[in-house]
């Protein structure tokens, strides 16, 4: 049984990470509760067994042995629902079995796998007051392997959760905010919940040559991103407001969870790790994870670059804790290099910062102008 949270703090992400292989890439996340046939050992690292010939593996601390015959399930019928602001779909289980979902965009889609379950399918049960989910097909490509076609209405999926009821497995797909649904005569911030994370706290994250840490300028960047959001009607949450208030990875991501948010953006500079010349590679970037966040990237990049002046660093799919929450469309804003010592004197000053909280403010906007709600 997998569990990040053994000590029950509630500052975890709830998810269990397995690897390609011990210490090496992501590859699945695998909600508290989940059972996997566990196979070797490699130093504090445990591989579980997924469908034929395929393999993860997970940190020991947080696999749990437990004597039994190998997890499986069988399946006999899929349903789906609406939630509140959600559509879901139910896959009635006997075990919480491992599982690997993969999101497509333009049409949206998700294909989803489940390791350990046998079709018995007989029908699939769809609400007809679904306003999201166009269809639903199954399969068994493998032994053991049972599959999950999900197609949406529209290009633009908002966000995804899976969780469980018991062993039953709970795939929801986020329909887009209510505020969107009547733009007229305002601007498309209005009634949308916002998450501003001013990056870093109690690290101080880069240090510039003068001495500006880095979440001193992030924070100021915050704090003007919010008073122009919330100016154009937005509903602003921060994670942190103040020089000593200070937040885990995770604290960030659940707080966004808990406040109901509908974007969340973290507000950063950037630093090069050693070995990369800063003077050759610097500019501004924006960074995503999941392909429902790459358009929020790609927007906020456009209306950043003629603000800050400064070169194109890029939008980038970067494995960052923050950004992999798949609830909703989640980025992280490197607007400047604290090395420079020109752009650090240029976070100094409140022209900067607020010529920067415009620009993403902007990407925002133009983000939820172009989406269909």
């Amino acid at each position: 049984v997998l569990n990040d949270d053994t000590a029950g703090t509630g500052r975890t992400d709830g998810r269990v990470i397995a690897r390609t292989g011990p210490a090496l890439g992501y590859q699945l996340f695998l909600p508290n509760g989940t059972s996997a046939a566990t196979a070797r050992r490699a130093g504090d690292w445990r591989e579980i067994s997924l469908g034929p010939g395929t393999s993860a593996w997970v940190p020991i601390a947080e696999a749990f042995p437990i004597a039994g015959p190998r997890p499986g399930s069988e399946i006999a019928v899929v349903r789906t629902r609406v939630r509140k602001g959600w559509s879901e779909v139910v896959l009635p289980l006997a075990e919480p079995l491992p599982f690997r979902l993969e999101q497509r965009l333009d049409p949206a889609r998700y294909a989803v796998w489940v390791y350990g379950l046998v079709a018995n399918v007989d029908w699939v049960e769809t609400s007809i007051a679904d306003p999201l989910i166009e269809s639903v097909r199954w399969g068994q490509p493998e032994n053991g392997v049972f599959r999950l076609d999900i197609e949406l209405a529209g290009e633009q999926p908002w966000g995804w959760r899976a969780y469980r009821e018991g062993a039953h497995l709970v795939l929801g797909f986020r329909h887009p905010p209510e505020a969107l649904a009547d733009r007229r005569f305002r601007s498309p911030l209005h009634g949308v919940r916002i998450v501003i994370d001013p990056g870093h706290n109690p690290d101080t994250g880069a240090v510039g040559p003068t001495g500006l840490e880095e979440r001193e300028a992030n924070l100021a960047i915050a704090l003007e991103l919010a008073d122009i959001l919330a100016e154009r009607g937005a509903e602003v949450v921060l994670t942190r407001a103040t020089p000593d208030s200070a937040l885990g990875l995770y604290d960030r991501t659940n707080l966004a969870y808990r406040s109901g948010g509908e974007v969340f953006v973290s507000i950063h500079n950037n630093a090069l790790p050693d070995g990369v010349n800063p003077f050759v590679h610097n500019g501004t970037s924006v960074l995503y994870y999941h392909p429902q966040s790459e358009p929020l990237a790609e927007a906020i990049q456009a209306e950043l670059l003629p603000r800050t002046a400064l070169d194109d660093h890029g939008v980038w799919h970067q494995n960052v804790a923050v950004l992999r929450m798949n609830e909703m469309p989640s980025v992280l804003v490197e607007s400047a290099f604290m090395m420079i010592p020109e752009q650090e004197a240029k976070l100094r000053t409140p022209e900067f910062q607020r010529e920067i909280a415009e620009g993403v403010a902007a990407g925002i906007e133009r983000f939820l102008r172009e989406r269909d709600p």
